[in-house]
């Protein structure tokens, strides 16, 4: 029987920048999560319905309320139909368009007749196999043969124009549909499809109009009568009105455009939003908002102006108005009308709600929010506004008082770094010869499973202090509970340099009612002081109380976590490793501090007039070195008699009763420790550049691979010691400079792997479950399952090609382990082990004749018993 584990679908992930949609009757909200549909009841708060779906590429979202069914559009063109009383996928069609936005859906009874109203992407570009143009050192271009036909475009056997959209399939543009003029960058088209009994699918394009340049913002209005698109490059907005709004249209009615208008000489902006009357706002990256009053210039609004704004237009040449709202100190992120345009909602990076009062100029702030909003969606009746706050979380707010109703996210993790774009990864492997992958950097989380309730992933969110319990049963969130103070956000961009706590170790006693949490705060960057640098390291220690809490939006958690202890520099120097003990029944805790200083924290009950009290001081302790190290890690032996600690790489024994002075033993690491653990009789020890296995009793070095852990590389490795294995996370970028992941499943008797499972994104961390399940978290904040299975095979790994063991009169033992295809692509190298003088430390030990010397002799130079 061969070990194998098999994958789950992703749970968890951020919201997509897609908006939610309210019920006519605000009884349900419909939200778009990174792998699901879910529709919340307003009345409980809870999920009612849910419907598993790919929304990875997801623009759009729309509601057909009186037929049950909700409709979400993707760029690659695909239409989902769901119904979410079902909770089951009714219809599904694709449309030969990269999709940039799409505004509305219409669909029949039967949804085999469909109407689309939508917007062309340009993330495409011709391709031509001629020479491309020249240029000179005078930039002027030079003519040629290829200069010719460098504009003719590439066309396949149906004479359609080839358009690369820089996925793995070119996009083949059907001139038939939109005509020469395919050069346009976006196109605003209605589209009406037709499925016949065959599943068949056909459809006809209708053109609209085009823009010259990408059209990077658009927004229509809430009846669907006027759209606004903003050009980037030509800084200008066009603003569309339909002969008939949206809302009115019929399946497969005609759509005309009535009128058109321009507005020019708007550089760098942000977002727009346009309202029913036709008023559009545009918002700018220097946190302006300017509002632009009959863009058509209707003869009306000329009789009632007034001779400010009569002034205005001569001095503009334009027919229209501009008025200009400042408040904002960074970017506008979002904007949007009320239902009467008698306001205007405004939000950006400075985590402020922003009502703006149009006729008296008043304006009302919502400050403090979790996160900067990146969309603001207000429901049909205008009494509820939901923002999505950077995907992280999603407030349902009350128009009436600001109180939040409804509060939903999905995970919400903080890493040590993140994802660096494609040139400064291409940079990056170019200085690394001769290797087809190269390691990134650190890409870590914080995540813990609770040892009592293994559903429950304890995660830092990483901003303002922060941990997450997510449900993974459930795949939802249980509640959110504050560590360390945070920096309260305002308008002054300044305060981004003030940032929040970091937690960087969390610990659960044995029975779940203890958690230990270490956090690092920074020193603000203020006039240049030489104390910018220093950290302050906080030691907390939290019991769990049987209250019962519940938070809107969020399963309902049976108690909380309350702080009894609080030590702030508790080595006064940086904490390296944290550890949960239990000792004689109760639970202890180590700190390990990178000059080398150990302390084991018990608690003790003191009883006063007020009641009792619970706190935690130092039991023992080993004193500081004046080394400096970056890293170490501590591990108990099974019993709980022997500790072993590590620090840069060193590794020392001591006595777990009293930390006395056991021994040290042999660097054969080699470099600095990221995380050690005691299985069985087995020392596991991962550094940075090797992972090895030390045996305890027979002191020698059973097996060593080179490997790579970043800095936090215990959070890469998982240990699962009921089942004798391990397993651990190797990030890699390929050629393409794309991030992946290889989780290895290993055993301490040999370093041929018991099963590989690779992942398309880099992962972040590590945690084994009770029954042997294994807890993946990514990059992509989603968390995957790795499930084990078993298969009928041989006891040796089938990833395991080849483990070659020269002879040992050599006094040396090579193992070469081959992963794949390639031997490169998991990076893991041979080395070899050789015998040192303290491989023979216990030969002599109780030794009590010659004959049994020679037989602990003969067990260390033949490697097994």
């Amino acid at each position: 029987m061969s070990l194998e584990y098999q994958i789950s679908p992703p749970m968890g992930g951020i919201l997509p920048n897609v908006k939610p949609i309210f019920s006519a009757d605000k009884k349900h909200l419909f939200v778009l999560f990174a792998h699901e549909l879910r529709v919340y009841l307003f009345s409980t708060q809870r999920v009612v319905a849910r419907c598993r779906l790919d929304t990875k590429n997801a623009t759009d979202m729309f509601l057909e309320e009186k037929r049950n069914r909700v409709w979400v559009a993707s760029r690659t063109g695909s239409l989902v139909c769901i119904n979410w009383k079902s909770q089951s996928i009714a219809a599904s069609v694709t449309v030969p368009a990269v999709l940039e936005r799409v505004y509305g859906i219409k669909a029949n009874e039967e949804a085999n007749k469909i109407t689309m109203l939508g917007l062309t992407s340009t993330k495409f570009w011709k391709k031509t196999t001629d020479t491309p143009k020249t240029k000179t050192k005078k930039n002027q271009t030079k003519k040629g043969d290829g200069a010719q036909n460098a504009d003719l475009p590439t066309l396949d056997a149906d004479g359609q124009v080839i358009l690369h959209t820089g996925a793995k399939n070119d996009y083949h543009y059907n001139v038939a549909d939109w005509g020469d003029d395919y050069i346009m960058s976006n196109h605003v088209f209605v589209a009406d499809i037709t499925v016949d009994d065959n599943k068949e699918v056909s459809h006809s394009f209708t053109k609209l109009t085009s823009t010259v340049n990408e059209a990077t913002h658009s927004a229509l209005s809430l009846k669907g009568e006027y759209l606004a698109l903003y050009q980037l490059k030509a800084s200008s907005v066009k603003l569309l009105q339909f002969s008939k709004p949206w809302l009115e249209l019929d399946v497969h009615e005609p759509l005309e455009i009535e009128t058109e208008g321009n507005v020019k000489k708007l550089a760098n902006g942000s977002s727009i939003a346009v309202s029913d009357s036709g008023l559009v706002a545009m918002g700018f990256n220097s946190g302006t908002i300017e509002m632009f009053y009959d863009i058509f210039g209707s003869p009306d609004a000329e009789l009632d102006e007034t001779p400010t704004t009569k002034k205005k237009r001569k001095s503009k040449g334009t027919r229209y108005v501009r008025r200009a709202l400042r408040w904002h100190g960074d970017a506008v992120l979002t904007l949007a009308f009320s239902l009467d345009d008698n306001y205007l909602l405004s939000g950006g990076k400075e985590r402020v709600l922003v009502f703006w009062q149009l006729d008296s100029n008043n304006t009302q702030f919502l400050p403090r929010l979790p996160g900067p909003i990146t969309t603001i969606t207000v429901d049909p009746t205008g009494e509820l506004y939901a923002l999505n706050l950077e995907g992280k979380e999603l407030i349902v707010l009350s128009a009436l008082d600001l109180l939040t109703r409804l509060q939903v996210c999905g995970s919400n993790i903080g890493y040590a770094n993140t994802l660096g774009y494609p040139i400064k990864e291409a940079k990056k492997a170019a200085r690394v010869k001769g290797k087809k992958m190269y390691q990134p950097s650190n890409f870590s989380c914080m995540a813990k499973i609770h040892p009592t309730k293994p559903n429950h992933l304890y995660v830092f969110t990483g901003v303002r202090a922060q941990i997450q319990i997510y449900d993974i049963a459930e795949n939802q969130e249980v509640a959110k509970f504050q560590v360390a103070p945070a920096v309260q956000l305002g308008k002054v961009r300044g305060e981004l340099k003030n940032k929040d706590a970091e937690v960087t170790f969390l610990e659960f006693s044995d029975d779940g009612q203890w958690m230990v949490t270490v956090d690092e705060q920074t020193n603000p960057k203020l006039d240049f002081l030489m104390s910018s640098d220093d950290v302050v390291c906080t030691l907390r220690f939290w019991k769990w109380s049987n209250k019962v809490t519940s938070k809107p939006g969020s399963a309902e958690m049976q108690g909380s976590w309350q702080l009894t202890t609080k030590v702030v520099n508790p080595h006064n120097a940086r904490v390296l490793s944290l550890l949960a003990h239990t000792h004689n029944g109760e639970p202890t805790f180590n700190t390990l501090c990178k000059n080398g200083a150990l302390r084991v924290w018990k608690h003790s009950v003191s009883s006063s007039h007020t009641g009792s009290k619970v706190s935690w001081h130092v039991r023992n302790m080993i004193s500081a070195s004046p080394a400096d190290l970056p890293s170490g890690s501590m591990a108990y032996s099974e019993d709980g008699s022997v500790l072993t600690v590590g620090v840069g790489e060193q590794l020392t024994v001591y006595r777990a009763s009293n930390l006395s002075f056991v021994t040290e033993l042999p660097n054969f690491i080699g470099s600095r420790i990221r995380d050690i653990y005691v299985m069985r009789q087995n020392l596991i020890c991962f550094s940075m550049q090797r992972l090895a296995v030390f045996d305890l009793v027979q002191s020698r070095v059973m097996w060593s691979v080179e490997i790579w852990l970043p800095l936090n590389g215990h959070r890469y490795v998982a240990f699962d010691a009921p089942r004798n294995r391990f397993a651990f996370a190797v990030n890699v970028f390929d050629t393409n400079h794309t991030c992946s992941a290889r989780i290895m499943f290993m055993s301490p008797k040999s370093p041929g792997p018991l099963f590989v499972q690779t992942l398309e994104v880099a992962a972040s961390s590590l945690e084994f479950l009770p029954n042997g399940d294994l807890v993946v978290v990514d990059t992509n904040s989603n968390i995957h399952v790795l499930k084990e299975t078993t298969s009928e095979e041989s006891e040796e790994s089938s990833a395991t090609k080849e483990i070659t063991q020269f002879t040992l009169p050599e006094y040396r033992e090579t193992r070469t382990v081959h992963i794949g295809d390639n031997r490169d692509e998991i990076l893991i190298d041979s080395h070899q082990a050789a015998l040192s003088i303290e491989s023979f430390d216990n030969v002599f030990d109780g030794a009590d004749s010659m004959e049994s010397m020679f037989e602990k002799l003969a067990i260390v130079v033949a490697g097994n018993e």
